[in-house]
């Protein structure tokens, strides 16, 4: 099943365990408390590892950051085998091993950290190869499985071979390493593989749930084929009956979740998946209900074309109305969770049925009743005597939701009084999103113009007193509706002290056609004041924008505004080229000398932009760049080079960096409980020290030095999400190494969930957020490493701006 390397090499990693407090090395550790311990290095010139590295669960976990470079893993040549003892000399196959045979130790830490390992690594879960057609008259000789190197042709929970017929012959499809994680059952390990006495592993429920939550997570990422697709929805079936059986509802509930995830191709499978979540939805035992809703929510959300089955329908209404109706502490497991679950998944179906949304705008939770409050259609009598009860709900959140349901009846009405009545709601955000669906369409206006312009004549009151929240949002609405009126108010707020407000003051820019406004914001000295400011001077055609963007280019040190700059130049004229290519090789030779890992979309911007402004006769500038640490850049300039009729040069000299990651001690004494204390108060948390120990370990190393002092809550958004932690309080500015994903079963996106901001995988740079409602949507997509515990209300009333006066853990 799994494969396996030389007996003197598991032997050597056998004898290692019993060093305590061994370090990996010096050559082969990145050190936390550096700013940027990671050396460069090219492929086949990487660190080569003398001595084994220790066989502990700390070491375990940090192989499963290995990157398995390409070309730098293969081919075989480069990382040759070191002697007799067959060890693999270079750190990347010595990591693979450890891994590999940590799957068949018998201490149940090492295993249990070896499949999340395994199942979290985004090379090691990937499919191996493509299918193997066979000759017509028999199947293919080549297995094709789900998730890993691994070439067992090991049956995982289906017994019979699952066969697909194609123009060119048949194909053989066989489970891959995640399949046999989530079977994971008891075996014995013959003593000459292992090189000691016999020993008896397996039927390990976090082995399992790592492999289940695994599948789900390589199924529900588009690039499978059909025929893929189908074999692991029915091997999943079978698995789910093996555990139902052994009455392991969580690790059932997983792979029903998983069943509904999976990025299906042809209808034909959603019905499949459709039809067995309807048939094993039932019973008394919360985890199946939880997971066979959560299936239901990811599948209709996914295929949104489907048309749904009135069986299905009927059962998310009976599911919808699940429970006693009383609300539960644990946010995690709830009947409540399963109603909200239901009704998401009723929402992505389209379905309206009143009688279910009647019944749920009662409910005693109130993530029920806001679900039923945005998705009302006010249009029906029946519905809008329930909207006119939700309207008055004593949960901000639900009175917010509301205004979804009222703006579609304002397009339709154009009579903006029912939005105008919340313009004095008790709420800040319910009050902000009010004047967001305000439309020029409406015929009523008069009245919420007139408190718009009174809210904003406070900007050029010198001892007026005055939330600076609600008056940003009601000058970007004056200007949108009302732009003649706008232009007192807006000359105030480009001179005023907070920079949210400039920035408001540049956006709007664009609705009352003031170029002058933006240009001059565009030299304002907080960075997102200039991206704002450049971005309206491009919506508004400005010739004023390309001097601007290079400004931009020339000078500034943030990532947001180069990229906004880089952005801007698009279309230049012929005689502008020349200077802005300029400015824009500058900026990428500048950024990239930073060798920060959240350079990656700035530089990337920049490059995309030097394909339209470049001469041809210039492109082996860009040469340098193509051999860069981050393959993303590589295939930015790549793709450039091409567009400008150059090659890019070979592969053997790019440059590459281990992970920053903690030592293997620090991994051995995590903290478990945070504070973050703001000016109104303290949120706690519980760290995930289990599930998410790499990114726990990183966030207590920022904590330590003090990094999130100061910062902000640069991004509230409600009924969604809090996100704080980023210096220039904007997305582009963090740490500058990436933090790997620690996606897992454990960590579900619930309200009071705590997140790693990532902007695509293994990208967090430091910034995380706080899960405002239940966000199934990021499941699977951003980590979880903790829980708040205390202060929610706290975080509920945040708004743009909330300083985070310090962070404690312990």
């Amino acid at each position: 099943m799994i494969p396996v390397r030389a007996l003197a090499g598991i032997v050597t990693l056998v004898a290692a365990a019993s060093v305590a407090g061994e370090s990996r090395g010096a050559s082969t550790q990145n050190v936390a408390a550096k700013a940027d311990p990671s050396p460069m290095f090219t492929c086949g010139t990487d660190q080569i590892m003398m001595e084994a590295i220790p066989f502990t669960a700390p070491n375990v976990i940090l192989a499963g950051d290995g990157r398995f470079y390409i070309p730098c893993f293969m081919p075989e040549g480069i990382h040759e085998m070191k002697g007799m003892d067959g060890m693999y000399q270079h750190r990347e196959r010595r990591e693979l091993f450890l891994i590999e045979n940590a799957l068949l130790a018998t201490d149940p830490e090492l295993r249990w950290r070896a499949a999340q390992a395994w199942a979290r690594n985004p090379l090691l879960r990937s499919e191996v190869g493509l299918p193997k057609i066979g000759s017509g008259s028999g199947v293919g000789d080549l297995p094709v499985g789900l998730g890993g190197l691994s070439s067992s042709t090991a049956a995982a929970c289906r017994v019979e071979v699952q066969v697909f017929s194609t123009a060119d012959g048949v194909k053989r499809w066989q489970p891959g390493m995640l399949f046999h994680l989530l079977r994971d059952p008891p075996r014995t390990i013959p003593s000459k593989i292992i090189g000691l006495p016999s020993s008896k592993i397996g039927n390990d429920p976090r082995v399992q749930r790592e492999g289940a939550y695994a599948v789900g997570l390589r199924a529900s990422r588009v690039g499978l084929e059909a025929d893929i697709l189908t074999a692991v929805s029915r091997e999943l079936q079978a698995c789910f009956r093996i555990f139902n059986g052994q009455q392991a509802w969580d690790i059932a509930g997983l792979i029903l979740e998983d069943i509904g995830l999976a990025r299906y191709e042809r209808d034909a499978q959603v019905t499949e998946a459709e039809s067995f979540l309807v048939n094993e939805a039932h019973g008394p035992h919360l985890p199946i209900l939880i997971g066979a809703t959560r299936g239901f929510e990811a599948l209709y959300r996914q295929h949104g074309q489907y048309p749904i089955r009135e069986q299905a329908l009927m059962l998310l209404r009976q599911l919808a109305r699940y429970g006693s109706q009383m609300e539960s502490k644990d946010a995690l497991v709830s009947d409540a969770t399963v109603r909200r679950l239901a009704l998401m998944a009723l929402q992505a179906a389209r379905d309206q049925d009143t009688a279910t949304l009647r019944a749920a705008s009662i409910d005693s939770d109130w993530q029920v009743r806001r679900l039923v409050a945005g998705s009302l259609n006010l249009l029906d009598a029946e519905q809008a005597r329930l909207g006119e009860i939700l309207a008055k709900d004593d949960a901000f959140q639900v009175r917010y939701e509301m205004l979804g349901s009222i703006s579609r009846l304002v397009r339709e009405t154009r009579q903006c009084a029912p939005v105008a009545k919340y313009l004095t709601d008790v709420s800040p955000a319910v009050v902000m999103r009010a004047m967001d669906s305000l439309v020029d369409s409406c015929t009523d206006l008069d009245e919420p113009i007139a408190t718009l312009i009174d809210l904003t004549d406070l900007l050029s009151k010198p001892d007026a007193v005055y939330d600076w929240h609600i008056v940003s949002r009601a000058l970007a609405a004056l200007a949108r509706l009302r732009p003649e009126a706008a232009a007192k108010p807006l000359a105030a707020a480009r001179r005023h002290d907070v920079w949210q407000m400039r920035a408001t003051a540049a956006a709007a820019a664009v609705d009352v056609k003031d170029d002058a406004l933006a240009l001059a914001l565009a030299k304002d000295a907080v960075p997102n004041v200039q991206t704002a400011a450049l971005d309206a001077l491009f919506r508004l055609r400005s010739a004023e924008v390309v001097p601007a963007a290079i400004k931009v280019l020339a000078g500034s040190e943030d990532y947001q505004a180069v990229r906004m700059a880089a952005m801007a130049l698009k279309g230049l004229k012929a005689e502008s080229k020349e200077e802005a290519s300029d400015a824009l090789i500058s900026a990428l030779r500048r950024l990239t000398a930073h060798e920060s890992d959240t350079s990656r979309e700035s530089r990337i911007a920049i490059i995309d932009r030097l394909a339209e402004t470049l001469d041809p006769g210039r492109s082996h500038v860009l040469v340098p760049f193509a051999i860069d640490f981050d393959d993303e850049v590589n295939g930015a300039v790549a793709k450039t080079l091409a567009a400008l009729g150059a090659r890019p040069p070979g592969t053997s000299s790019l440059k590459r960096r281990y992970p920053y990651q903690p030592q293997p001690g620090v991994l051995e004494a995590l903290p478990t409980t945070a504070a973050i204390i703001l000016e109104e108060g303290t949120v706690t948390l519980r760290l995930l020290t289990d599930v998410a120990p790499v990114t726990v370990a990183r966030f207590a190393e920022l904590v330590n030095r003090r990094y999130y002092d100061g910062l902000t809550f640069h991004r509230v958004v409600p009924n969604f999400f809090a996100q704080a932690g980023s210096p220039g309080a904007n997305d582009y500015s963090g740490v500058s190494r990436f933090m790997r994903d620690e996606v897992g079963p454990q960590g579900v996106h619930v309200r009071g969930a705590v997140g790693m901001l990532t902007r695509g995988g293994d990208t967090g740079n430091g910034q995380f957020f706080i899960d405002l409602i239940d966000l199934p949507i990021f499941d699977h997509e951003y980590t979880v490493f903790a829980y708040v515990t205390g202060g929610m209300p706290l975080v509920d009333k945040l708004l743009e701006g909330a300083v985070i006066k310090g962070v404690s853990i312990r």
